[in-house]
Order: C-alpha cells, then structure tokens, then sequence
C-alpha cells in the first residue's frame, strides 16, 4: 500500500472491474482542469464542469460540456463510469446531482464519489467558519497565494445533509445500487497538516482525541473524507424526483470534442 490506501483500494476496484476492456465511457463530473482518478485502458472520457476556463485547461478529456451538474440533461446510461471527486460538498441540492449520475450511467457501471465526511471535525469546521476563512487557510497555511482569485480553489462550500454517510448510503438503496466499496478515511490535506503547522495541528488531534474518548471510542472526528463506489445492476429499480421546469433545465451548454490525452495518476487533491 502507498500513503494513500483509499486510491488503491479505488485502483484495485477500478481494474477488476474493467480487466481487460478498452471500449468505455467514462464521466468526469464536475472535472475541473484536471482528471483525478486514473481510469485502465484507454476509455473516451468526457467532461462536464460549469467553468469553460477550467475546462479548456483540462487535457485528459475527449468530449467537454460546460452545465450545471445538479440540471444540465446528461443523457440516460451514457457512461460505463461516473467519478464526481470533491464536487458534491460545493453543490446547493447534490441529491439532484446524484440523480443525474445515477440516470447517466449504464447497468452494470460504476459510480464513484469522494466527499468530505460532514461529521468530522474537519467537516464541522468547514460547514460554520465563512468561505473568507477557508481562503485564508489555503493561502497561509498551504501557501497557495493565488487561492480564491478567479476560478481557483478553494470553492464555496455548502457540504449539505444529502452527501453525509447515512444519507449517501440510503440514497444508494433507494436507487437499487451495490456499494462496491464503502470508505471514511484522513484525507492528505490533515495527514501533512502537521508537518505544514505543528503547533495548530497538535490542538487539532488533542481535540481529536478528546471527542473520542468522550464518545468511549465510537466517534473518530478524524474520518474527514468518504469514498464510496456504486456498481449499477442490471435490473435497478431506479426512482428520479425530476421537476420538468427545473431539474433537468440546462445551464449554458457547450460540446466540442478534444485531444485525446491518456488518464495520468493524480495528485492528491485536499479536501
């Protein structure tokens, strides 16, 4: 295992299931300007992001549509994969976006999602400090000087009831999904925090600690990140709340095709 088991555990998933095929699609919802889950073989990735600019700069993508994730109409078992990496905490209604997923991918296809965990310590503190805070950290702590100017993260952050794990795996049932697999895990971003700023984070894990002897060690606050994978059925009785108006109205589309770049590993993104 490398220092970040969660992405091989993703990898392990990833290449059994699709051994040995080269002909699929793959969706990267919510992409950005990169990919960030290195994909086997050589699948026809497409993009979709309602930045033009991040897509422009996205170079692993074959098709690109800028739209709303939670209303653009993606089409009806498109894909073979959908990855949604760190995009669902940064959504007013991510319900509506997960639906969208689910109604875009193919029986049998995978659905991958990485969210913050809402319930960590990490999530707490995201969900009541303001978005000033959050690009004051990445500036002075992560020293990203750019943060926060123009289309550079770190992005609103709403991390709404929906995405939580209780809630994302009652999602899954009532969507006739198979969890593939289940994981809360320290996310990259808190693992080196304490050699970035040893004194902030040393109150941090005293706090962490503090939470879980108060809850007799059933409560790990430093769970802060959730990577969940869902494999459609062949027969998955699927239900969508879709409001003709607005669920599926689209924002400013655009398709055009783009180089083909094969899928390179990632860089850890921070949560």
């Amino acid at each position: 295992m490398s220092a970040y088991p969660e992405r091989d555990l993703l990898k392990i998933v990833l290449d059994r299931h699709f051994d040995d095929r080269d002909d699929f699609a793959v969706l990267e919802a919510g992409c950005g300007s990169r990919s960030h889950v290195p994909i086997p073989g050589a699948p026809r990735v497409t993009g979709i992001d309602i930045s033009e600019k991040q897509l422009a700069r996205n170079g692993d993508l074959d098709q690109r549509i800028c739209g709303d994730l939670q209303t653009y109409p993606l089409a009806e078992g498109q894909t073979d994969c959908a990855i949604c990496w760190d995009v669902l905490e940064h959504l007013p209604a991510p319900g509506k976006a997960l639906e969208n997923l689910v109604r875009a991918t193919r029986q049998n296809g995978l659905i991958v999602i990485s969210v913050p965990n809402r319930n960590s310590l990490k999530g707490f503190i995201t969900r009541f400090t303001p978005h000033w805070f959050h690009i004051a950290v990445y500036r002075f702590l992560f020293g990203d000087r750019d943060a926060g100017k123009g289309d550079r993260a770190p992005f609103k952050t709403f991390l709404k009831p929906d995405i939580s794990p209780a809630r994302m795996r009652a999602f899954a049932k009532t969507q006739g999904l198979e969890e593939a697999l289940f994981l809360l895990y320290t996310c990259p971003m808190v693992k080196e925090g304490p050699a970035r700023a040893p004194k902030l984070f040393f109150f941090y894990h005293l706090l962490i600690g503090a939470l879980k002897v108060l809850s007799l060690g059933r409560y790990d606050a430093n769970l802060t990140d959730m990577l969940v994978v869902w494999r459609k059925p062949q027969a998955a009785a699927l239900t969508f709340a879709r409001n003709s108006d607005s669920t599926f109205r689209a924002a400013s589309t655009i398709l055009v095709p783009g180089p083909k770049i094969a899928a390179t590993p990632a860089a850890s993104s921070a949560g």
